[in-house]
């Protein structure tokens, strides 16, 4: 960092702090903040996204566009051209079964087409989901591909796609392809002359912003140009992105070691470093460890191990697991098998793969969101309420730690 002045450096983001704080008082003043979606806590939840999705698709939606917004999803998403009274019959699915019991989240038949459409947001895959699909899907049209849609449009790992190639799969995506046709149906008259969807669509598409780590214009072209001042801001913006990610490491281990120092003296329950999928001392996680947290063996179940676990995916939540052999189980059957449910107090069957039981933590009303960075994860840099949010975490895992049976670890 030579040549680097820490004054010059604390001015710059003194100066970028400016920026955002006149944007949050802008927002605040014009109401451009209300976003039902994120009042709502259903802005990340892939199965209501889903369902706004799939009634904009439909011709019979409450939106009343008949097909004006499939047709425009068609064309410039999928590369599809029909004509409109086709468009217009065209017919809609949320999770669709397959023959083996699978549910597709969206499913489009129009003009003789078989289109799957499957929806990932922050959800793990599915053992061969995708492939499943798609042999579903070829049984029904034999052009069919699986329409792979994702925040950023990547393909689908191995474990779900198997041998599927790019000839098989459509990966699109919320942060081009589904804003683009948002602006699209938004600019639409019949959707400027109808206030209550124009607005939706508006709330939905910053929702997606916000998921998708894109600013909005006027603060973004402010900071642009207060770095594109000199050279010196620039080496600044530099240094200071550089050692970003390492921040963010570090206040999550300080944070999970500040749990783990509460449960062990609140509860009385000892860290098991022997389970896989624990987090590390260092920023490495960050990169290579997607969901990184850290387990409690609280029980046994015929040769495994009952784990309660704190995680990160993009929020923190506390669940419950089972462990063999110092590994995680990733078995549905296992996992939410009756005599395990048996286990817990009030929990009900449900599809995840790596979980019996698990909840969210939240700080005063909403989540910690250590991927796009909310205002609780910000918190997490004051002491005082450093301390605020492990305490309240340690409260709501005690909650969670009671839906066990019978916890064979506490003093």
């Amino acid at each position: 960092m030579q040549g680097l002045n820490e004054d010059v450096v604390r001015e710059l983001l003194d100066k970028t702090g400016s920026i955002i704080k006149n944007h949050e008082t802008f927002v605040n003043e014009t109401g451009a903040n209300y976003n039902i979606f994120e009042i709502a806590d259903i802005d990340d939840k892939e199965t209501t996204v889903c369902r706004i999705l799939a009634d904009l698709l439909s011709p019979a939606g409450r939106h009343g566009r008949k097909g004006a917004y499939l047709e425009l999803f068609l064309h410039d998403c999928l590369k599809i051209n029909l004509d409109t009274d086709e468009i217009n019959k065209a017919q809609v699915y949320r999770e669709y079964s397959t023959d083996k019991g699978r549910k597709i989240d969206i499913v489009i038949e129009v003009g003789g087409r078989f289109i799957p459409i499957e929806v990932k947001i922050y959800a793990r895959e599915g053992d061969v989901q995708c492939y499943d699909y798609f042999q579903f899907a070829k049984s029904r049209d034999a052009k069919a591909k699986v329409v792979y849609l994702t925040l950023n449009g990547h393909f689908p790992s191995e474990y779900s796609a198997k041998e599927l190639s790019e000839n098989d799969i459509l990966p699109i995506s919320f942060a081009v392809d589904v804003l683009n046709w948002l602006e699209k149906c938004i600019a639409l008259p019949e959707t400027e002359n109808k206030a209550p969807v124009r607005e939706i669509l508006i709330q939905f598409s910053q929702t997606i912003k916000k998921h998708t780590n894109q600013l909005e214009d006027k603060p973004k072209m402010e900071m642009l140009e207060l770095l594109s001042e000199s050279q010196q801001n620039m080496r600044n913006a530099k240094a200071v992105h550089g050692v970003f990610e390492a921040c963010r490491a570090k206040i999550i281990k300080d944070f999970f070691n500040a749990i783990e120092e509460g449960i062990k003296n609140d509860i009385g329950l000892e860290r098991e470093s022997a389970v896989s999928h624990d987090y590390i001392a260092n920023e490495r996680f960050v990169n290579d460890f997607k969901y990184p947290g850290f387990n409690y063996i609280v029980g046994r179940f015929q040769d495994m191990d009952i784990i309660f676990r704190f995680e990160i995916d993009n929020n923190l939540f506390v669940g419950f697991g089972l462990a063999k052999n110092g590994e995680r189980v990733n078995n549905s059957n296992i996992i939410n098998s009756d005599e395990v449910l048996s286990l817990f107090e009030g929990v009900k069957k449900g599809q995840n793969s790596w979980w019996t039981a698990w909840d969210y933590i939240y700080f005063d009303n909403n989540k910690i969101d250590f991927k796009h960075y909310n205002d609780n994860y910000f918190k997490l840099f004051d002491s005082d309420k450093f301390i605020e949010i492990v305490e309240s975490t340690i409260e709501q895992a005690k909650t969670t730690l009671g839906k066990l049976k019978s916890c064979h670890t506490l003093k």
